[in-house]
């Protein structure tokens, strides 16, 4: 542009350089600006579908969760309790037919009618104390519930074994028993052991064992084994109540081998699960100054007899234990 002059000074306009331009970066930038822009739009149209999406949702929670007025109604009248049945007309009373009495007459009150038996209740049986063979009075039990010896057993006495019997029978068991003398009894097992000694005969067993409860046979009554309480079993034997029968309410059946007595052995080698009874089995070996031949087991057969093999000889014994097989 060409100068002017103002108040005689010449006034003229700047100058432009224009700066250098690389080639294609008018391009580039145009690039730039395009792609910023459609991602902008995307998320744009992407925040639009959302937002509908969600309102849409919620028209139609709002539509599921709307009861029409009949429904409604209808629910409300189920809640509500039935409604007392109406009573009816009372039924009239009917007209006596009988006629009135005659002048002069009698009256004679009416007859009672007789008045029924009375009803005499069942009586109850009397409980059971755990009981599989009889009834067992509660007053006669406390002595023997008073001299429980708990956290005692007797040790490597024993007779025979019983599980998942309650301790009263476990006492019971003993009762019917001629040859126990005391139980151990292991409640948290129902665990029952019979004894054929007690602990003023077998001091050296009676010993502390948490857990277990001892009580000897002499602290209960007699009345606990029932039928049994009268029996004349053997020594060896055990009453078993018979049900069902006239002749006898008892009988009589082996119950153990017996108290081994072999001239020789020795029995302080008894393991603490062996005992006499029928189908069990003790383990013995020969006393000193005898030397053992054969194994130290004894078995009880079912016929009440030991059965061994052990052999026993020694200096002050001229009796030698031949092979027995009963």
């Amino acid at each position: 542009m060409p100068c002017e002059l103002v108040n005689g000074n010449p006034i003229c306009p700047p100058e432009v350089t224009p700066s250098p331009q690389m080639p294609g970066e008018t391009d580039e930038y145009f690039e730039i600006s395009v792609t910023s822009l459609v991602l902008a739009l995307l998320l744009l149209i992407g925040w639009v579908i959302k937002t509908l999406f969600r309102r849409w949702a919620r028209i139609r929670r709002r539509r599921g969760d709307t009861v029409p007025k009949e429904t409604a109604m209808e629910m409300e009248r189920r809640r509500q309790p039935p409604p007392p049945p109406q009573m009816g007309p009372f039924p009239r009373q009917a007209v006596s037919t009988v006629p009135p009495p005659r002048a002069g007459a009698t009256l004679h009150p009416p007859r009672a009618a007789p008045c029924p038996a009375p009803r005499v209740a069942p009586t109850p049986p009397p409980a059971r104390g755990g009981g599989r063979y009889h009834l067992r009075p509660a007053k006669s039990l406390k002595p023997g519930f008073s001299k429980l010896q708990r956290g005692h057993r007797l040790d490597r006495k024993l007779i025979q074994t019983f599980t998942e019997v309650s301790f009263l029978d476990c006492v019971t068991e003993c009762m019917v028993t001629p040859r126990c003398k005391s139980v151990n009894y292991f409640k948290g097992a129902n665990y029952c052991e019979l004894n054929y000694e007690n602990k003023m005969t077998a001091k050296t067993r009676y010993m502390d064992s948490a857990g277990w409860v001892y009580s000897e046979k002499e602290h209960w009554p007699k009345e606990l084994a029932g039928a049994c309480s009268n029996s004349t079993c053997e020594i060896n034997e055990t009453c078993k109540h018979k049900r069902y029968t006239e002749d006898k309410f008892f009988e009589c059946v082996l119950s153990d081998c017996g108290i081994p007595d072999i001239k020789g052995i020795d029995l302080g080698s008894i393991k603490r699960e062996d005992a006499i009874g029928i189908h069990r089995r003790i383990h013995a070996s020969c006393a000193d100054g005898y030397s053992q031949s054969g194994s130290g087991r004894l078995n009880c057969q079912s016929n009440g007899e030991w059965k061994y093999d052990i052999v026993c000889t020694g200096e002050y014994a001229n009796l030698i234990c031949e092979e027995v097989n009963h």
